[in-house]
């Protein structure tokens, strides 16, 4: 759609520059254009796209958004990609069903960034990596594995611990999405949230990171809460309102905390996977 859109802004322009174009080159040659007409033809092509291009790049950002508006995101969520028969080896299971979690803890993330932002979630997307979460969840949860398989006994696990934060996140974004709005009104809680949001955005987040921040803010936690309790008391902030924003302040460390473990597990069983070196 956007090459269709582009070329018929193209025509346009071609269509509009062509007298002057005749004009000009026989002005500059001193003959008539049918006398070098394949010349002309050729130079002419070569002007009015370029034409097209400096005419266009200005607005590059306006001719993006009607084309989203034009076409529409209907893409579904990614599903998952294992097949049962990939139980019978533990260790295939495990190797194939851990991207697949990196995979869904990317796309909540991408819900809870919104609610960071002040936006509201995606209800459909939602629903969908619910689906998906409790068909991971039933996947690990049939990987039969001995007592012997140390290694492979410690990626389950640290993989149903981080399937486990996972799915409390989901949570957190499904049923309590005005919580992390009513958060991103908070002056309290823009350092925090700033944080968090730079580490959604990072493209190699460090646990240790966010984990040193949700300690931050729990330590902070406390102040704050009793802050927000002065002001109902003493009238600057309604009651309904103050509420609200102990819920907020609530759901943010819960947040925080859960996707700390999910990506602390996550890295633990990724290195145990080999996919990544041991610290």
């Amino acid at each position: 759609m956007s090459h269709l859109v582009f070329n018929l802004a193209t025509v346009v322009i071609a269509l509009l520059m062509l007298e002057p174009f005749i004009h000009v080159w026989e002005h500059v040659a001193g003959q008539n254009i049918e006398q070098s007409a394949e010349i002309a033809l050729v130079a002419f092509h070569s002007a009015f796209n370029l034409a097209a291009v400096v005419v266009m790049l200005p607005f590059v950002h306006l001719f993006a958004r009607f084309i989203e508006y034009l076409v529409p995101d209907r893409t579904e969520t990614p599903a998952l990609r294992l097949d049962p028969l990939l139980l019978r080896e533990p260790s295939i299971a495990l190797h194939a069903a851990l991207p697949q979690l990196k995979q869904q803890r990317d796309l909540v993330c991408e819900q809870l960034a919104l609610l960071l932002r002040g936006e509201r979630a995606d209800r459909r997307r939602l629903v969908e990596l619910q689906h998906n979460l409790d068909h991971l969840h039933k996947f690990l949860d049939a990987i039969d594995l001995k007592p012997d398989q140390a290694r492979l006994w410690h990626t389950l696990t640290s993989m149903m611990h981080g399937m486990d934060h996972l799915q409390r996140l989901h949570e957190r974004c499904d049923e309590e999405p005005e919580r992390g709005i009513t958060a991103c009104t908070m002056k309290l809680l823009r350092s925090p949230l700033v944080s968090l949001r730079q580490y959604l955005q990072a493209a190699h987040p460090d646990p240790a990171v966010l984990e040193a921040e949700y300690y931050r803010l729990e330590h902070h936690r406390t102040r704050i809460r009793q802050a927000v309790i002065a002001d109902m008391v003493s009238g600057d902030l309604e009651v309904e309102k103050g509420t609200d924003q102990l819920e907020a302040l609530r759901w943010l460390v819960r947040v925080s905390k859960h996707l700390s473990r999910i990506d602390s597990h996550l890295q633990d069983a990724m290195q145990q996977d080999g996919k990544l070196p041991s610290n």
